[in-house]
């Protein structure tokens, strides 16, 4: 907000007297209230270029050709430019495995449709291979808001510690969502107090939200699975089924597993029209006694050169599908 102060001494030969001394007294006076009025925005830069980043452009053509309101594009261009700020440029997967990081980068997705992480204002220049954004929060919410809840999500770290080690890695998983959520969401407040130029409160349980975060990561990427032993039986692409399986961190172990895998996949025959190979298919992790934790049901359709290829390739979506199913299902434990 603009502030402009007049003076309008009443005597004309008084003026250079006390104009001076006037001005000088009112800003005095008003200065509190000047700072205050006129505290700034603070915010980010986000710029996405057309090479790097083709389907933001393509949505944005889109929700142009569709007459889509300026509303609408904007809600579209925040979204994206938290995404690349807070999930992009904010979670480190480099040590970390596929399954684990999409685990997190679901986790950040939900997070940051909290209120919290809500900017203020938001403008965007848009070239036909550039887009420059400006995203701004109000300071009360960086200083006052986020290092609140950050003192929050410290305090609340330490009921994860009792969670028994004696449980299946699965179930401590389970159990320790609700960490993982709060840990990515302090990373989350960590970061925007950063982009912000502000110093974050002093948080006592640093050390345990690094043991516990480092301990999730573990339980992530090591959960194991057996035969259902009816399964077993005649299955001679068994094989094909656990190497695509271990590419979502799910391993086959003759120890004591996180679970019992039960399958079927069904052949029925080729497409007399497109010549692609029918399957039916369905897959689940199963706990103790064969209680369903999730499963999937499909029905693929492959094309190969042969039925075994075609077969391969139905396991590998067999695979996918149960772990975006698993997936699905941590999310909603917290």
């Amino acid at each position: 907000m603009l502030h402009r102060f007049f003076t309008q001494p009443k005597d004309r030969n008084k003026k250079v007297r006390y104009t001076s001394y006037l001005t000088v007294l009112i800003l005095i006076a008003l200065w509190p209230f000047m700072v205050s009025s006129t505290s700034f925005q603070t915010g980010a830069n986000v710029t996405f270029q057309s090479t790097e980043s083709p389907e933001f452009f393509a949505q944005i053509k889109v929700l142009s050709e569709n007459s889509s309101s300026s509303a609408q594009k904007l809600t579209f261009i925040q979204s994206k430019a938290l995404h690349r700020l807070f999930v992009d440029s904010g979670l480190s997967v480099s040590k970390k495995s596929v399954p684990e990081s999409q685990l997190r980068i679901a986790v950040r997705e939900k997070l940051l449709l909290l209120p919290l992480f809500q900017p203020n204002d938001i403008q965007a220049s848009l070239q036909a291979d550039k887009a420059d954004v400006v995203i701004s929060w109000l300071p009360e919410v960086i200083n006052n808001q986020a290092t609140a809840r950050l003192q929050v999500l410290d305090k609340e770290l330490s009921k994860y510690l009792h969670i028994s080690s004696k449980s299946t890695d699965f179930e401590q998983l389970k159990r320790l969502m609700p960490a993982l959520y709060n840990i990515e969401e302090r990373h989350i407040l960590l970061q925007l107090l950063k982009l912000n130029g502000v110093k974050a409160p002093p948080l006592k349980n640093s050390r345990l939200a690094v043991f516990l975060d480092e301990h999730i990561s573990r339980l992530a990427r090591g959960l194991t699975f057996n035969m259902k032993a009816l399964v077993r039986e005649g299955r001679g692409f068994e094989s094909d089924l656990i190497t695509s399986l271990k590419q979502y961190s799910l391993l086959f172990t003759a120890k004591p597993p996180d679970f019992i895998l039960d399958y079927q996949l069904d052949s029925k025959g080729q497409d007399s029209v497109t010549g692609a190979w029918l399957f039916d298919a369905r897959i689940a992790l199963l706990a103790e006694f064969n209680i369903k934790i999730v499963s999937v049901e499909l029905t693929l359709s492959e094309t190969a050169d042969n039925e075994s290829q075609a077969q391969r390739q139905a396991l590998a979506k067999m695979a996918e599908s149960l772990s975006q199913k698993l997936r699905a299902f941590l999310l909603e434990q917290h």
